[in-house]
């Protein structure tokens, strides 16, 4: 499963409007796959993924990563640059 520890939050227009980035301790992370941040309990889309400041379609466990997110929820930039000890699932 899914595993990355959000360590930065902030607005990165190449990846899109809200990006975060951390360190993927496990499994394997797409564009356009819908993951679960907690514990927020919020679902996101990932828009975009960039790795040693490249875009690529996919990163995995051990890659030091950034991504883009596309939610419903308009607060979420807000939530997460609030919040500490978040995961992405």
């Amino acid at each position: 499963p899914l595993r990355i520890v959000i360590q930065d939050c902030y607005k990165r227009m190449v990846l899109g409007s809200i990006a975060v980035g951390g360190k993927i301790e496990a499994g394997l992370v797409r564009e356009k796959d819908s993951v679960l941040i907690q514990p927020l309990n919020v679902v996101c889309q990932i828009k975009a993924l960039s790795v040693h400041g490249e875009l690529v379609r996919r990163a995995k466990a051990g890659d030091n990563v950034e991504m883009g997110l596309l939610s419903k929820d308009s607060s979420l930039f807000d939530q997460l640059g609030r919040s500490s000890g978040l995961v992405v699932c």
